[in-house]
């Protein structure tokens, strides 16, 4: 099986709002956390066989496997911070970012689903801003590697990805060995949609943060319109 690598270009990054979720009795403080998640512009493009013709195996598998489908590859940055103040460090306990892919009005049976994603399950101690993500012949993502330094770096994030063949993947983080949940993670995925039929994706990210005084607090995140949601109409 052949693979090919796909060039990403940067773009821009958004930070993201997050709010507080309403408590029983209570108003948790901060009502809301600032420059804590940044999401970058989700990248589209475009997949053909034509782009690997010199893969026999990817066109032979693809024109035969999708005759009726377009594919396109979506891909954006997360990108996890620190609290500003130390003194009061208010760290991620865990993370979800959701996809919802959608074309209005279409049938159940005809809406785009997520053929591949990436990562599905992975721990490091520290991630990259990856510029590229490497393809298999059957439009499926080989998951990227990192390496582990000589002083063993203490693993701090864990992320594990669902929803592959379906309409709504998801990625969701979490911290461990009792470290702060940061860092980049590229998610990506391979969009299977039903030939020449426009579509989109919108993105939803929450989090838990853990406060001094209130333990747990749920967050859920207003994206800027920049990232919130895209048009897939790049694949027809």
């Amino acid at each position: 099986m052949y693979a090919v690598e796909v060039d990403l270009p940067e773009t821009p990054s958004h930070d993201v709002i997050l709010l507080a979720e309403d408590r029983l009795h209570t108003v948790p403080s901060p009502r809301e956390l600032a420059r804590r998640i940044s999401i970058g512009e989700p990248v589209v493009r475009a997949l053909t066989p034509q782009e690997a013709d010199t893969h026999t195996d990817w066109v032979a598998s693809s024109a035969t496997a999708s005759p009726q489908n377009d594919f396109c590859l979506l891909s954006f940055v997360c990108t996890f911070r620190s609290a500003p103040d130390p003194r009061d460090p208010a760290p991620f306990v865990h993370a979800v970012v959701g996809v919802e892919l959608e074309s209005p009005g279409a049938a159940p049976e005809s809406q785009p689903i997520a053929w591949s994603i990436s990562p599905r399950e992975q721990r490091s101690g520290s991630t990259s801003r990856q510029t590229k993500v490497a393809m298999t012949g059957k439009f499926g993502i080989i998951e990227p590697t990192f390496e582990r330094t000589s002083e063993g770096t203490a693993e701090s994030l864990a992320v594990v990805g669902m929803g592959e063949r379906h309409s709504d993947p998801e990625w969701r983080f979490r911290s461990v060995n009792g470290r702060s949940l940061v860092g980049d993670e590229r998610i990506s995925m391979v969009v299977r949609i039903p030939a020449g039929q426009l579509a989109q994706a919108t993105l939803q990210v929450s989090a838990t943060v853990r406060q001094r005084r209130m333990g747990l607090v749920p967050y859920r995140a207003e994206l800027p319109k920049q990232v919130r949601q895209v048009s897939l109409r790049q694949c027809s």
